[in-house]
Order: structure tokens, then C-alpha cells, then sequence
């Protein structure tokens, strides 16, 4: 997952977001961290939805990277509450986990309010792009 930013790229990212990711899985936070705070981002981190959740009341970022599959308050219900919450906020669903319900569990993350999804793993390079037009507000048209 970890592989250098093309260096075009960087003269063509937006400026800097606040960015909470939510996911169960440590490799996976970091990972993302590093990535997206080697762009400019600042990066806040939360291990579950309740945690998640907790963190956007107490700081409402510009984006949310959630993963589905969690302990606890998983990823579809974190979105639904947020959408609930903040129609204008934008997420990110990721999942590793697609290979049990298939493409089906990303396309029910989008259903029920994220903007975007994204199958891991990634390629640093998707996950900038992916970051760089839910901010810009460019619309998926294959979603």
C-alpha cells in the first residue's frame, strides 16, 4: 500500500482538509495517516464508530474515511448516523472485507450515504485522488 506520491500530484492537491479516519484495524490508520499527512492533510484517528462519532462531535472534520467492518458500531451505521447528523459531510467507505458479501457491502455503504468507496487494499495514489475529488465535490459517475 505504501508507495511514493507522483510528484505532479503534489503540485495539484487541494489545500489542506481535516481528515478522521475510522477503522479497527492499526495498519490501516497509519497507513492512511502517513499517506494523506504526506500530502498536507491533518489527520485525527478513531478505532471504532463510537469513537469515530465522539471525534466528529468534538471536531467536525472535512472528510471522514470510515471502514465497514468493525467492532462494535460498524461502518454503515456510522455513516447513516453522520448523514443523519450533517448532510453536507464527506465520507469515504473503505473495506478489505468484500470478498465475503462482495462488492455488495461498498455498494450499501454508498446507498446509505457515502459519497465514495474504496476497496482495500489501495494504491496511495487512489486513495489521494479519491480524497482530492470528495473535496472538490466532483461526483462519482460510476456510483
Amino acid at each position: 500500500m505504501l508507495n511514493q506520491i507522483a510528484p505532479e500530484r503534489l503540485e495539484r492537491l487541494p489545500q489542506m482538509a481535516r481528515v478522521l479516519i475510522i477503522d479497527d484495524d492499526t495498519v490501516t490508520r497509519t497507513v492512511v495517516r502517513a499517506i494523506l499527512e504526506s500530502v498536507g492533510h491533518s489527520v485525527d484517528e478513531a478505532a471504532d464508530g463510537y469513537a469515530g462519532l465522539a471525534a466528529y462531535y468534538s471536531a467536525p472534520p472535512d472528510l471522514v474515511i470510515t471502514d465497514i467492518l468493525m467492532p462494535g458500531k460498524d461502518g454503515i451505521e456510522t455513516i447513516r448516523e453522520l448523514r443523519a447528523t450533517n448532510s453536507e459531510i464527506n465520507i469515504i467507505a473503505l473495506s478489505g472485507d468484500v470478498r465475503f458479501d462482495g462488492p455488495s457491502i461498498l455498494k450499501a455503504a454508498h446507498l446509505f450515504g457515502a459519497n465514495r468507496i474504496l476497496e482495500k487494499p489501495f494504491h496511495n495514489d487512489e486513495l489521494v485522488k479519491l480524497v482530492e475529488e470528495v473535496l472538490a465535490g466532483v461526483a462519482c459517475s460510476f456510483c
